[in-house]
């Protein structure tokens, strides 16, 4: 059974309208039957909650709440989406072909997933094409 990876905007764009763009692609992909999807925002477990400044030394961090145990932490933002790159990447490492989204070129993580599938020689499905 083919595997499909869909990759799009995520951090560069409200989350709810990515979660609305990744959740219509994944319904979209299983109706034409036949493959298994791979919808990144189901992956990784962790999720945004808020965003914060520490006072005394005005670093940044966000605080992100796992979706299944509703624990909470913090991290800085280069660490959350690094984190997210690597979860996303080792599950696109097992997919047959990648699904882009209109919005992918906005993203540095949707163009780094792109640029994997390429070298690799997976299918290349966009948006509006397929």
């Amino acid at each position: 059974m083919k595997r499909i990876y869909i990759s799009g905007a995520v951090s560069d764009i409200d989350y709810n309208e990515a979660q609305a763009r990744f959740n219509a692609a994944q319904a979209m992909l299983e109706a034409r039957g036949r493959c298994k999807v791979i919808n990144p925002l189901k992956v990784v477990k962790w999720s945004f909650d808020s965003f914060g400044t520490r006072v005394l030394s005005d670093e940044c961090f966000l605080r992100i709440i796992h979706r299944e145990t509703g624990h909470r932490r913090e991290v800085h933002p280069n660490e959350f989406w690094r984190e997210c790159m690597g979860v996303c990447l080792h599950e696109l490492l097992k997919c047959d072909a990648i699904y882009m989204l209109n919005n992918w070129r906005q993203s540095k993580g949707a163009r780094i997933e792109l640029a994997v599938a390429v070298e690799l020689g997976m299918e290349i499905l966009i948006q509006g094409v397929i």
